[in-house]
C-alpha cells in the first residue's frame, strides 16, 4: 500500500511538472528508501542515468540527476543513510556540451 501512496505521489508531480518550466516540489516531496524510490521513479523512467551528482567536503554525495531516454528527469537527494527524496521533476530533458 505505502509503495502505491508514492508511485500515486510521484505522478501528481510529475503531471505538474510537465506544465512548468521547473517546478520544485514543495512540501511534502517524495521521500522514500532508495529501492521505494527507484520503483516510484520507474514508472516515467523505465531506462535512467545519472547524468550529473553533487556532494559535500567529505566526498560523500548529496544529490543525483537522473535522466530518462523518454526525456524524463528527476532531481534525487540524500536525506540520511537511509531516505531519499525527490525534490524536482520534470519532462523534456535535453543534453548539452559541456563549457556553456
Amino acid at each position: 500500500m505505502k509503495r502505491r501512496t508514492i508511485i500515486a505521489a510521484l505522478a501528481m508531480f510529475a503531471g505538474s511538472a510537465a506544465s512548468a518550466n521547473v517546478k520544485l516540489i514543495q512540501v511534502p516531496a517524495a521521500c522514500s528508501t532508495v529501492e521505494d524510490i527507484q520503483e516510484m521513479l520507474s514508472v516515467n523512467m523505465a531506462t535512467r542515468q545519472a547524468v550529473g551528482k553533487g556532494g559535500n567536503s567529505r566526498g560523500e554525495d548529496l544529490v543525483v540527476l537522473l535522466a530518462g531516454t523518454t526525456g524524463y528527469w528527476a532531481l534525487v537527494a540524500t536525506m540520511s543513510p537511509t531516505s531519499v527524496c525527490v525534490v524536482a521533476s520534470g519532462r523534456n530533458w535535453t543534453n548539452i556540451e559541456a563549457g556553456y
